[in-house]
């Protein structure tokens, strides 16, 4: 474990495992949260090591072959129970999600790594789609402003932020990441809303996913860039922005999102509505991914705001909160609690 004073709040998972597979402490999903199932109690909050994030961002998209890499792991199987109790490896929604695993202040990689995994082509659609290019005009902004790369400069500062020894330099580059995470998010949603891709036959559901996951990881990189600035109101007021637009503008009913683009397709010149139906088994699938992605993003962004009444049951500050995540290394799940078990 990589040394702090708060590495004691730590406790790897060959110290709380059994308690999970003897029934007595159990998992409150929405929160990823473990609890005393006796009497509901929270026990400790789940941070993954460096390690294991490594060994997660290997895990693909769909139950199935998720299983197997876990099964080909040794870091993975030993991990199995929780795992299974997340239903990280048997949830499409908690595999697709980029807000799938830890406390809202951890970092940033398992983020990424997510994000990655969908691959929609939303850098290469932004330049050959009229419908996402005119909406950028539309909205006054170079298609760079949404790019996948800005999102890992953001991540660049907040991950030195918190690495960062002085405090003058660890808030300008948490501020830095901040409004930048902040100012892709809006952007994101401005493009979202003039294009409501769901529902738009003419951009693909894997783009519109990755569209959707955007605006999430930048939601929670603003969200642990305000953990490191450490005002409580700030957090508070950056996970309630978040979680409202996600619930506002961005829930998926996957069965009306399909009948609208058979009727666009329909309605349409040409062959455009013999290839959508050509291709409705493919989209009902991507739909199947984007409804569980979106629908897990909500629930586990609206669950943040936890992480800070948390701060007084284990009487820390936001700051030093962020510095227990980052004692958190190797191939350990571990369980963020007041004292070591």
């Amino acid at each position: 474990m990589k040394w702090n004073e708060y590495g004691e709040w730590l406790v790897p998972h060959e110290k709380w495992l059994s308690g999970l597979n003897d029934g007595t402490l159990k998992m409150n999903l929405p929160a990823n949260r473990v609890i005393d199932a006796a009497n509901g109690r929270f026990v400790g909050a789940l941070v993954p090591g460096d390690g294991l994030v490594d060994e997660l961002a290997r895990l693909p998209l769909h139950p199935q072959p998720a299983m197997q890499v876990v099964e080909a792991s040794k870091v993975l199987t030993q991990l199995k129970p929780a795992l299974q109790a997340l239903q990280l490896t048997s949830s499409i929604g908690a595999l697709a999600s980029v807000a799938n695993l830890g406390v809202s202040c951890a970092g940033f990689a398992l983020v990424l790594n997510r994000l990655s995994k969908i691959d929609g082509k939303l850098d290469d659609m932004l330049g050959k789609l009229d419908v996402l290019q005119q909406s950028v005009e539309q909205l006054h902004i170079k298609s760079d402003a949404l790019s996948f790369a800005r999102i890992r400069s953001a991540a660049d500062s907040l991950d030195r932020s918190m690495a960062a020894e002085q405090e003058s330099v660890q808030q300008d580059l948490a501020r830095r990441a901040r409004d930048l995470f902040q100012e892709s998010r809006h952007y994101y949603l401005g493009l979202w809303n003039k294009t409501q891709p769901w529902t738009s036959a003419r951009i693909p559901v894997r783009t519109a996913l990755e569209m959707e996951s955007r605006f999430v990881a930048c939601g929670i990189g603003e969200i642990q860039a305000e953990f490191v600035l450490g005002d409580k109101g700030s957090i508070r007021h950056a996970i309630k922005s978040v979680a409202s637009d996600l619930t506002k503008h961005f829930a998926l009913d996957a069965p009306a999102a399909l009948r609208a683009r058979s009727d666009a397709a329909a309605r349409s010149e040409g062959d455009e509505y013999a290839g959508f139906i050509v291709s409705m088994t493919t989209v009902s699938a991507e739909f199947a991914l984007a409804a569980g992605a979106a629908n897990h993003n909500s629930m586990r962004v609206s669950q943040f705001d936890q992480d800070v009444d948390m701060l007084e049951d284990l009487r820390l500050t936001p700051r030093q909160l962020v510095q227990v995540t980052r004692a958190a290394d190797g191939p350990h799940l571990f369980l963020l609690r007041s004292q070591a078990a």
